[in-house]
């Protein structure tokens, strides 16, 4: 079944991706028609590209209960894991994990798919290489205050063990694909693992090259479909505002959100009460609301983060402005 909510949902691009990838005008390219406005397929230039495209929207490919962690080099090394798979996603209501492989389809399938999963399932029965992905996961998980609360809220008991126990079971490989091709799905059946194909598919709309949708199948049960997707920023604004019970503080959230349109700033609704903000395709800083104040959490360039914000007066407001999130916006544009 095609995922009807995702396929009419705009959204808005990253602009250094919209610079670099453009269509291959030798191509018959389908059309996609929302609300009387046509969108055209948008072939991802590099494999960047679309990686940047499906760490943005992991919880709607994987579910709102889902956690997704790119496997860095220095894991890569230690763990014997060569160049590929691109990243991990657990999923937490439902213990499990997915290996990610983000493609295109232009790249050999055996070189770039089959000859890479197998070195990955090769090294992942070693102990050594559960234990170094355990601890790689657990690390990043206690630095990262959004990760840290939905863990809390879904996992029960000590965060290691559950990791070490998740990570003892066989995962699933997401091979995440701007076209399934046929010669990939013959492919999948000389896998190791179970193999699910994502075909990731984006559209960029004629009059504004800047808007985008994108079709997919998502992998996540189809009864739980509507609650995991449908919710859009403006309704998420609406719910933590209604969550806060002091009128101060809902009052310090408005303000809060309509500052960060003001600077371009892109914000996603996330699960609980959270909303991520993102300055061209890299995530920014999380925002929550709790009952009688709210919470901001920025993240550096490096992935490092400043410390928690906790807002309850118009000068917390003011402060974290002026000291936090501003000078950490200039870094992320000087290294644009």
């Amino acid at each position: 079944m095609i995922h009807v909510q995702t396929v009419c949902k705009v959204l808005r691009a990253n602009p250094a991706i919209s610079q670099q990838a453009k269509p291959n005008p030798h191509l018959v390219m389908p059309v996609l028609v929302v609300d009387g406005k046509k969108y055209r397929l948008w072939v991802p230039e590099e494999e960047k590209q679309l990686e940047e495209l499906v760490k943005k929207h992991f919880s709607e490919i994987f579910g709102e209960d889902c956690l997704y962690f790119d496997i860095k080099p220095e894991l890569r090394s230690q763990a014997g894991l060569g160049s590929h798979p691109d990243a991990i996603a657990i999923v937490l209501d439902k213990p499990s994990f997915y290996v990610v492989e983000n493609e295109r389809a232009e790249h050999g399938i055996h070189d770039h798919i089959i000859t890479q999963v197998s070195k990955f399932n090769t090294a992942f029965k070693k102990p050594e290489t559960r234990r170094k992905i355990t601890e790689a996961v657990f690390e990043e998980i206690n630095n990262d205050p959004f990760k840290q609360s939905l863990v809390k809220s879904k996992v029960k008991g000590e965060l290691y063990k559950f990791l070490t126990e998740l990570f003892s079971s066989k995962p699933v490989v997401a091979i995440i694909i701007d076209e399934a091709l046929e010669e990939l799905k013959e492919a999948v059946g000389e896998l190791p693992l179970e193999s699910k194909i994502v075909e990731f598919r984006t559209f960029v709309r004629e009059d504004a090259p800047s808007i985008r949708a994108h079709l997919f199948e998502p992998l996540i049960d189809s009864s739980r479909e509507k609650e995991t997707v449908v919710t859009s920023i403006d309704q998420k604004k609406r719910e933590m505002i209604e969550q806060i019970k002091s009128d101060e503080a809902k009052k310090l959230l408005s303000e809060c959100l309509e500052r960060l349109e003001l600077m371009n700033l892109e914000m996603k609704p996330l699960s609980g009460p959270w909303i991520s903000v993102w300055y061209k395709g890299k995530r920014f800083m999380y925002i929550s609301a709790r009952k009688k104040f709210l919470q901001i959490h920025v993240q550096r360039p490096d992935n490092s983060w400043l410390r928690r914000s906790n807002i309850v007066s118009k000068e917390d407001l003011e402060n974290t402005f002026r000291n936090k999130i501003e000078p950490t916006l200039r870094d992320f544009k000087s290294k644009a």
